[in-house]
């Protein structure tokens, strides 16, 4: 049937229709911005807007930092404007709204202003958006209204998926106090997506395989003019890396003592370095120089040396009350690791080490960024940064990504700090250089003093070396498993916690302390055979519980590193006997480091354990006559399989006999794991998904 509808009719038709798709598009919107209106106009649906800049900017303002209505901020994705009047007023305004602009000249001036932030910082934004600026800034600044909407678009996306350009534009909102602002790049960068960070060029990503790469680089560094030039570009481009002492500021520093140097300006220097930049690893580096190289010390910097490196690594609380480089190395460490924890639940399955890199060039360059905007620090963790690292701890424990493993990656998830247990290293045979026990008595003292005045509910009735506590909690860690020769250590832990274990037991004060490094020391040395640790798992449901969580902190250890025997291990799994009084008897403290160490590496790589694992613990649960122990079970039932991508352990379990007494049980994990569901990766999602159907009751 031939149509009766005129143009004017179909011309009508066509603008309710677009109408109707523009009120779906936008109905959760509660404001449109200027992208939003660029691709509304891009593809037809809104008649093009005449070139206006209700913000004030002009691409005067734009193309000189020095405008007088320009206040001076870093660079970054805001302009903040300044209104004097009777009361003079702040107006921050994206760039990107110039970008998109209709007019040319402001759409150039927001280039122009572009180009001017990426020259002045290295890491302002990614290759990735410098590289996108160049490519379509002809478009963008041309009159052809397709390919400059085109090209504006691209490389507005681009900087919004930009983690450098977001961590600018928090430290942009730090430095003005302005929390709106500060609370939305903060979410982008505590959460980056992987595509956010994939072209950042570390250079070194590698360094267990890159020793000759970073020496060749230290000789570089070495031909900078003076002690703050070589400082700043060591640490620009290793300074976030634990590295060895022989791989430290000392090459480079000799490198320049060779050309004519005077080595009496180092350690000023030096500590003047480490003052300004205001980072706990900074110090690191400059403790291990002087630790490495004590020539270059004045007779009495003895004292200030020790106190340095005690702030580094001795044990910090963990209740909040770390004060000093201590606790700025603690949040760091903590950042480091939802980082790491982060990118493996996107992209599981690839290189931890440099993941692990990665992790820490952020860590410490978003935690100086925070340093400087202390107003706003405070609710920033509250509001993004402790539900981030919260969320990401999360998501590992319940997906249990694979990732290559890398000993810095294990130190970084599992120790304290990896930059405490590197220091520990490198004391040993170094000790005379920064402690004796006239010393280490003056500076207990002087601790406990302190602490008694600032802190008094937190000092113990006997104060323990903090130094020998910190050396021996890693000794008890078991690692690293083995010492790596002379010419093949790059971190700082590569040559092993042990030797610095047995010397600083001769000179520490503290009888406590002595005891705890000598058992530590026996106990590593016991344990050091992994047929060792098989007979001791034979019989651990009949220790103490305090043995129940050291033998199965060090099962964890030495399966993350590779280092027992899988057949063995499984041949146990499968003794009846053995399941009955582990599963039915460990410590709740000690069952919980089972299941950790069980589901963090065997099930990842061996298709047996993958399958066969949830169903031997809900047989336990199945088996258990004991309420809490058998919601225990349930719960690790579950977890295990979410991890493994299974669910018929869960489906045995919920059509068995037990049954009305797991359906509480269900409840309260449907309801954990929908609440997990918006604040996880997108494959931690799919991971509990399955499970989340197989604890739907009919």
């Amino acid at each position: 049937m031939p149509s009766t509808l005129t143009d004017t009719d179909l011309a009508k038709a066509k603008h309710t229709f677009y109408g109707r798709m523009l009120a779906t598009a936008l109905h959760h919107r509660t404001h449109i911005d200027a992208r939003t209106v660029t691709i509304i106009q891009k593809n037809g649906f809104m008649e093009r807007s005449k070139p206006t800049s209700e913000s004030g900017l002009t691409p005067e303002l734009l193309k000189n930092p020095k405008h007088a209505e320009r206040d001076a901020v870093p660079a970054g994705p805001m302009v903040y404007r300044i209104v004097r009047a009777a009361e003079t007023q702040y107006f921050a305004v994206e760039v990107m709204d110039a970008l998109l602009n209709p007019a040319t000249a402001l759409r150039e001036a927001a280039l122009d202003y572009l180009e001017q932030c990426a020259a002045s910082d290295d890491f302002v934004m990614t290759a990735r958006s410098r590289q996108l600026l160049q490519h379509c800034r002809n478009d963008i600044v041309g009159q052809d209204e397709t390919k400059w909407r085109t090209g504006a678009l691209l490389v507005s996306d681009a900087l919004a998926d930009d983690l450098l350009w977001s961590l600018a534009g928090l430290k942009q909102a730090l430095a003005k106090g302005f929390e709106e602002a500060a609370l939305k790049y903060a979410k982008a960068v505590f959460q980056p997506s992987v595509a956010s960070v994939g072209s950042i060029d570390l250079g070194i990503w590698q360094p267990s395989s890159q020793r000759s790469e970073i020496e060749r680089l230290l000789i570089d560094i070495g031909k900078q003019s003076n002690i703050q030039e070589i400082c700043r570009n060591f640490y620009l481009k290793l300074g976030h890396i634990p590295l060895h002492g022989t791989l430290g500021l000392a090459k480079p520093i000799h490198e320049w003592l060779v050309r004519g140097g005077h080595s009496d300006e180092v350690w000023g220097q030096v500590w003047d370095w480490a003052d300004k930049t205001l980072s706990p690893l900074a110090r690191y580096h400059a403790c291990l120089l002087f630790i490495e190289c004590p020539n270059l010390m004045p007779a009495n910097a003895k004292e200030r040396l020790f106190v340095e490196v005690a702030q580094i690594i001795a044990i910090a609380p963990t209740d909040g009350t770390a004060v000093g480089w201590a606790a700025l190395l603690q949040r760091r460490s903590i950042l480091a690791r939802h980082y790491l924890d982060h990118f493996s639940c996107q992209l599981p399955g690839g290189n931890s080490e440099r993941t692990t890199v990665l992790s820490w060039w952020l860590s410490d360059r978003v935690e100086m960024a925070l340093a400087a905007g202390q107003a706003l620090s405070g609710k920033l963790t509250e509001k993004v940064f402790s539900p981030a690292v919260h969320w990401s701890r999360i998501g590992v424990e319940l997906a249990r990504p694979r990732e290559e493993y890398s000993d810095f990656a294990y130190a970084t998830s599992n120790m304290t700090s990896p930059w405490a247990l590197s220091l520990q290293c490198q004391l040993a045979g170094r000790c005379p250089t920064i402690a004796d026990t006239q010393l280490l008595t003056k500076w207990r003292t002087a601790l406990q003093d302190n602490l008694a005045t600032t802190v008094p509910h937190i000092v113990p009735t006997t104060l323990v070396d903090p130094i020998g506590a910190g050396i021996a909690a890693s000794t008890l860690a078991m690692f690293p498993a083995t010492e790596k020769d002379s010419a093949r250590r790059v971190y700082g832990f590569d040559g092993g916690v042990s030797p610095i274990a047995e010397e600083w037991s001769d000179i520490t004060s503290d009888d406590s302390t002595r005891k705890f490094l000598a058992f530590a020391a026996q106990a590593r040395q016991a344990n050091a055979d992994s047929n060792s640790i098989i007979a001791d798992l034979r019989v651990v449901a009949q220790s103490a519980e305090r043995e129940q969580i050291f033998f199965l902190g060090v099962l964890k250890s030495r399966l993350l590193q590779g280092l027992l025997p899988m057949d063995s291990l499984w041949s146990l799994l499968n003794d009846p006997e053995w399941r009955d009084k582990v599963f039915g008897k460990l410590a709740p403290s000690g069952l919980e480091l089972l299941f950790d160490s069980l589901t963090s590496l065997p099930v990842q790589t061996d298709e047996r354990w993958r399958t066969h694992l949830p169903h031997v613990l809900a047989v336990a649960c199945e088996s258990t006559k004991d309420v809490d122990r058998q919601r225990l079970l349930f719960a690790y039932t579950i977890l295990i399989c979410i991890a493994t991508g299974t669910d018929g352990a869960i489906r045995r379990l919920l059509g068995g006999p037990e049954r009305q007494k797991l359906l509480p049980e269900v409840d309260f994990w449907r309801n954990q794991l929908r609440n997990a569901i918006p604040n996880v990766t997108p494959w931690v999602v799919c991971k509990i998904r399955p499970v989340l159907a197989a604890l739907h009751i009919p």
